[in-house]
């Protein structure tokens, strides 16, 4: 019995490293949020400082599209050009152990025609955010629209909030 059971412990044994190596597809990629360290990094990074205030200002063009709608079931979309721009700031400001955090970062999608789908856009938020010796506290008020895709069958992008 027991040299029966000595091969099949000693496989099992072997087997639990690369058992324990696994990724499921899709996982292991993302690393954990550290927030704490991605705040002083923020703030130690920030390009302007107004005294204890750190600033960072954001410029961005993004989701530069041509939706052609020729494929749609719907003859009334048309075809035209998209982007979203968007300009604003990340504000910090470190209050002993934690971080006041500021941010208003406006978007504005732009259709070239179809004006009807013109509209601002945007994240806005304050939090604070205090690390203790033993323990954290993560206060926040945040207000993200964003534009998505409803269904697959139209491949349209309507505003989220």
């Amino acid at each position: 019995m027991t040299r029966r059971l000595a091969p099949a412990l000693l496989l099992f044994l072997l087997a639990v490293p690369a058992a324990a190596q696994y990724t499921a597809p899709g996982e292991g990629l993302i690393e954990p949020l550290n927030r704490k360290q991605a705040l002083e990094d923020a703030w130690a990074n920030a390009r302007f400082r107004l005294g204890a205030v750190r600033i960072q200002p954001s410029i961005s063009l993004q989701d530069v599209a041509w939706v052609d709608a020729t494929d749609s079931n719907d003859p009334t979309i048309d075809s035209d050009l998209t982007a979203t721009l968007g300009a604003g700031l990340s504000a910090y400001l470190r209050l002993g152990d934690g971080f006041l955090a500021f941010q208003a970062l406006p978007q504005y999608s732009w259709w070239q025609d179809l004006e009807d789908r013109r509209r601002l856009i945007g994240t806005y938020g304050i939090g604070y955010f205090g690390f203790f010796s033993r323990g954290e506290a993560e206060l926040t008020a945040q207000r993200i629209d964003e534009l998505a895709i409803p269904n697959l069958q139209v491949l349209d992008r309507v505003p989220v909030v």
